[in-house]
Order: C-alpha cells, then structure tokens, then sequence
C-alpha cells in the first residue's frame, strides 16, 4: 500500500491525515471487473475462475492489512491510552 508520505510500518496516529487512512485497502465491483477483463483470459472468465481470483485478491489485501497492524500495534495502544489520559 503507497500513500504518500506515510510509513506504513511506523504510523504517526497523532496526525489526523494519517490516522483517517485506510490500512484494509478497498476492493469495489469495478476493481475486480478490470481485474477480470485485463488479468484473465477470456476462457477463464467464468464465475468460479472470476471468484477465485477476487478470493486471491482479497486475501491479499487482508495480510497486507494485518501486517500494518502488526507493525503498529505498540502505536495504536500507546495512543488509545493517550486519549484516555485526556
């Protein structure tokens, strides 16, 4: 995942911009339809090959996701109890 900017493996949460991103990238019906139409042949466009691909993708999507949650759970916790000590 690329944002700008960000260090995905040391995220500042005291900043607001940073705090409202994403860490779960979004997958929409139109991501996996130009998935499907540029990545797949057209013989293996059928429902179970175009469902296992976004299957691929959105396991894909979920460990890049707890890897940044991994790599930022000191910071995520040493937050919360900041906010709770205000």
């Amino acid at each position: 995942m690329s944002n700008y900017g960000i260090d995905w493996k040391n995220v500042d949460l005291k900043d607001g911009y940073t705090r409202d991103q994403n860490f779960l990238e979004n997958y929409t019906f139109a991501d996996l339809i130009m998935e499907a139409e540029h990545n797949l042949r057209e013989e293996d466009r059928t429902p179970a090959k175009i469902l296992a691909h976004a299957k691929e993708q959105i396991d894909n999507r979920r460990a890049e996701a707890l890897d940044i949650l991994s790599d930022n759970i000191e910071n995520i916790a040493a937050y919360i109890e900041s906010q709770r000590e205000l």
